[in-house]
């Protein structure tokens, strides 16, 4: 003998298919938001590394160079020493920018802005080589196959540009970085 009440409601089976809906839904948000983190890693790493950068012969103490940093619109940032480690040190070098390398170290120069700031001040610091170009005119700053990765339109900029949140002031940190 059957009883009515063994088998679930229609309603009680309506609200567990909804549930598993919502779960899958999660599901499928959260990978696709771990597979978009991952490939952003990616195109940052290849950033950091050249893998896809022209080689250029390497730079001596002073020489003439142009900053063009081909991953970044608004430029390369200096470091206060020549390795990945060192600290910013809050100066910022505009893509184009006219400098003097300074010295040279392990794939780093040490650059001095030709011409001072609006306020008066000569930028240095470190920075890698292969940001630094011996034309003024670089037409292969960015190509759409340099960071595959990012995409169309990557926030609102050129295919393959990356935008760096401004400096908090003071700091020489940007917002929601570690560096």
């Amino acid at each position: 003998m059957s009883c009515g009440s063994c088998w679930p409601s229609g309603e009680a089976r309506r609200l567990r298919q909804e549930q598993r809906k919502r779960a899958d839904h999660l599901v499928d948000v959260a990978t696709k938001a771990m597979k978009q983190k991952a490939k952003y890693q990616k195109a940052r790493q290849r950033a950091w590394t050249g893998k896809d950068d022209e080689q250029q012969e390497a730079y001596k103490a002073g020489e003439t160079a142009y900053a063009h940093n081909p991953h970044f619109k608004d430029g390369t940032r200096l470091r206060k020493g020549p390795e990945r480690e060192s600290e910013f040190n809050e100066h910022e070098v505009l893509n184009g920018s006219e400098l003097v390398v300074v010295d040279v170290r392990d794939g780093f120069a040490q650059v001095r802005m030709v011409a001072a700031g609006a306020d008066g001040v000569v930028m240095e610091g470190w920075m890698r080589q292969r940001n630094l170009a011996r034309t003024k005119d670089r037409p292969d700053l960015v190509g759409k196959d340099r960071m595959a990765g990012l995409g169309e339109g990557h926030m609102g900029h050129h295919p393959g540009m990356l935008q760096r949140p401004p400096l908090q002031a003071g700091s020489g940190k940007r917002p929601g970085t570690s560096l």
